[in-house]
């Protein structure tokens, strides 16, 4: 900038400014390894990227469904034995129902470690920070935009499901009936609260994948 005072403004070498504390050749390193510790994505590894959160998106959404339902047939076992209406104890029912619960957990974890492993090479996405080479970011704004409706329309469903699950409840409780019927309502709730987890978890993985490289 030329100075406006030009006779009343000394001129200093390099020497005289690093001598008086000018921090000239450090502010310069300090940037070139801020840049050196940014991760470029092109457009490959984008597309790459996108390409597997899409494809393991609807497998976690599974799993997580199966999660949200593994409790059910424990429940209602318990509930029918309670009530008599299958011919084995209520343990042996608690028995069976825990080992049914614990045989889709282990299910739906392996396919939560199955997604992992497959993601595991994008781990960088979160550990540092990225920079996208040109033409990413336009790519990604127009995947976005195309997304957009789909997103909006299965989270708004999903969360429509998730609060219309309770009404079996207030249903069974406004007539009287026998407890087996209460335990079946809470099982067709948990069923709808999963159905609509599911579209959310579903649509929410390739969304904030994007946002993420955005």
């Amino acid at each position: 900038v030329e100075c406006k005072f030009r006779g009343s403004c000394p001129k200093y070498s390099r020497d005289q400014l690093i001598e008086r504390g000018v921090p000239v050749i450090e502010a310069a390193e300090e940037v070139k390894t801020e840049e050196q510790k940014k991760r470029f994505v092109s457009m490959e590894e984008a597309n790459a990227f996108l390409k597997v959160k899409e494809e393991t998106s609807s497998k976690i959404a599974f799993a997580v469904f199966l999660c949200i339902l593994s409790p059910i047939t424990m429940i209602m076992l318990a509930a029918a034995a309670e009530c008599g209406m299958i011919p084995i104890t209520e343990d042996m029912a608690s028995g069976l129902g825990m080992l049914v619960l614990l045989v889709i957990v282990a299910a739906a974890v392996a396919i939560f470690i199955h997604c992992g492993m497959k993601t595991s090479k994008y781990q960088f996405f979160d550990e540092e920070d990225i920079e996208t080479q040109y033409g990413v970011t336009g790519m990604v704004k127009e995947r976005r935009e195309n997304y957009r409706d789909s997103y909006m329309k299965f989270v708004i469903l999903g969360v429509t499901l998730c609060v219309l699950a309770a009404i079996p409840l207030f249903c069974i409780a406004m007539i009287e009936v026998n407890d087996f019927y209460a335990v079946v309502a809470l099982s067709v709730m948990l069923v709808i609260v999963a159905i609509g987890v599911f579209f959310i978890v579903k649509v929410s993985i390739p969304w904030e994948s994007m946002k993420k490289l955005l």
